[in-house]
Formats: structure tokens, sequence, C-alpha cells
């Protein structure tokens, strides 16, 4: 079949009235619409893309104000950090597009992921772990998968108690809204029970089905709210960019100290202003488990450094 032939009939079944792909068209319009709708809230739409350009200009300038002041390469765990950074990054951004055209409940699964990595990230920062550990490897050892997975499993396990469970040592208030949190993620994430609540009519039989997105208020907020913390989370990782005894220019730390405020008040606010102890209980994890500031740097840096 030649290549014409092939979308011709493509074409052929998915038009109407002589618009081709015409239910795509709707659909797309829908998704259009609710990204007008997801513009108006002002302040987290600036938070965003303030904390993401704070990011993607941090790269350049890793490479022009740190890059030359290293005689010898970034080390194997900070490198591994630094991905994983990106990473995460990558993932945020990619919630913050399903959200924001029209499908924020499937942007917070995403979202789950990016906040598992975030603390395990942190972790393995703050020297708890190592991400040879959370692969469940041992140097020198040869790789079996079978068995890295029982101790990337262990691993894992052992290092959420310490970060966010029963070893973390925050407070009682705290650690149960972490687990509520955790457990609102997986009904989301493993059986989309969140988004089942809003196809109650469908169920029921006394409504229609419906497929294209519409604005919703609720399922938007839940989403701000959750990428609020988890992007609170991620931008406290940026400092461990920063080699030991080598810091970006003082006006880096200046931006970075901005955003971070930013991220604060707005999960403040969900208590402050909207009553939910999810707010106060995230602001004391991420203060406690998340404490690098603009003049942290990776701990493990042992690199010469060029003067």
């Amino acid at each position: 079949m030649k290549p014409k032939e092939y979308i011709d009939r493509l074409k052929k079944i998915s038009s109407i009235g002589g618009v081709e792909f015409s239910a795509f068209e709707r659909l797309a319009e829908a998704e259009y619409e609710y990204s007008v709708a997801s513009s108006q809230m002002k302040g987290h739409v600036s938070l965003s893309k303030a904390a993401a350009c704070f990011f993607l200009n941090s790269v350049p300038r890793f490479n022009l104000e740190i890059q030359p002041r290293l005689v010898e390469p970034v080390p194997p765990d900070q490198a591994l950090l630094i991905e994983k950074i990106a990473h995460i990054f990558s993932c945020l951004r990619a919630s913050e597009i399903a959200s924001n055209n029209g499908y924020p409940l499937q942007g917070f699964t995403i979202l789950r992921n990016a906040y598992d990595d975030c603390v395990l990230a942190s972790a393995a920062a703050q020297g708890f772990t190592t991400f040879s550990r959370l692969h469940g490897v041992e140097e020198g050892e040869e790789y079996n998968e079978g068995v890295a997975k029982k101790r990337r499993k262990k691993e894992e396990g052992n290092i959420r108690r310490l970060m966010d469970g029963t070893a973390s040592g925050l407070t009682a208030q705290t650690t149960v809204q972490l687990r509520k949190l955790d457990s609102l993620y997986d009904l989301e994430v493993h059986s989309g029970r969140v988004s089942q609540i809003h196809s109650v009519g469908w169920l029921r039989g006394t409504d229609g089905l419906r497929v294209t997105p519409s604005y919703n208020e609720m399922n938007a907020a839940t989403f701000m709210c959750r990428f609020s913390e988890v992007g609170w989370m991620f931008h406290r990782l940026l400092p461990n960019i920063q080699p030991s005894g080598i810091q970006f220019f003082p006006d880096w730390g200046v931006g970075w100290q901005v955003i971070d405020e930013s991220f604060e008040i707005m999960v403040a606010s969900m208590t402050e202003q909207l009553g939910k102890p999810i707010g106060s209980a995230m602001r004391e994890f991420v203060n406690a488990k998340f404490p690098f500031d603009q003049n942290w740097s990776f701990p493990s840096q042992q690199a010469s450094i060029n003067m």
C-alpha cells in the first residue's frame, strides 16, 4: 500500500461533512478552551513559569560559571543526581501539559512518580543512601535483576521510613497527612477512582459518558496543590548542582530564594487560606527533609578547583 492510499483511507473513515478528522478537531477545541480557563490561575501560572525559567537558565550557567573551574569531571554520584533532577523537571512539565489541556487528574498521576523521585534524590543528596543502593547494585558484583529488584525494594522502604514514615521524626499530624496524600495518589494511579467520581451519572445510568475535557475547578485545584508541593521539593534539590566549594554567582542564590519563598507561600496558603492541614504538613516535611538552600553544595564532590 502506498503512503497516500494509507493516509486517504484513514481520512475517509474519520471525516464528517467534509471535515477531516472532525471528532479530533472537536476534542482539540475542547482542550484549547480548557487551557484558556486554566491560564486564569495567574499565581500558579507565574510561579510555574518562573520556576521552570530558573531551572532552564541554571543549565547554561553551570557550563559558564562552574564547569570551567573544575579540573576533574563531575563525579558519578553527582552526575546521577543532576540527571535525576532533569528527569523530575521533565515529569513536572509533562504533568502540567496534561493538566493545562484538560487532563488534570492524569497530570496528577505523573506527579506521583515525581514526588517519589524527589524523596529518594533528597536522601541520596544527604548521604542517607546512594544511587547504586537505590538501583540494588553492589560495587564489583555481577548484576542480577532478581537480586537487584529485592534490594531496591528494601532500600526504598528503609529510605521512605526515614524520610516520610515512622522513623522520620516528623510530627504525628504531619505523618498522618502524608499517609492520606499517599492514599490519594494510590486511588488515582492504581485504579482511577478519583476520576471515576466524575462518571457517577454514567455508572448509574442517568447521564451520558463525557470523553472531551471541560473545566472542573476541583480537579484543577487538586492538581495545582500537588504541583506546588512537588515543585517545591524539586526546587529544593537544585543547589545540589553546585559541587563542593564551587557556587554559582551570587545572583543565582537570590533568584533561588525568591522561587523558594514563593513555593512556601503557595503551599502554606492551603492551610492558612483554605483550612487544609496538608499545607502545614508539607511545609514541615519540605523544610525538614529537603534542608538545602542556595549555599548548599553536593557533599560527595571532591573535585579539584581551578581558581
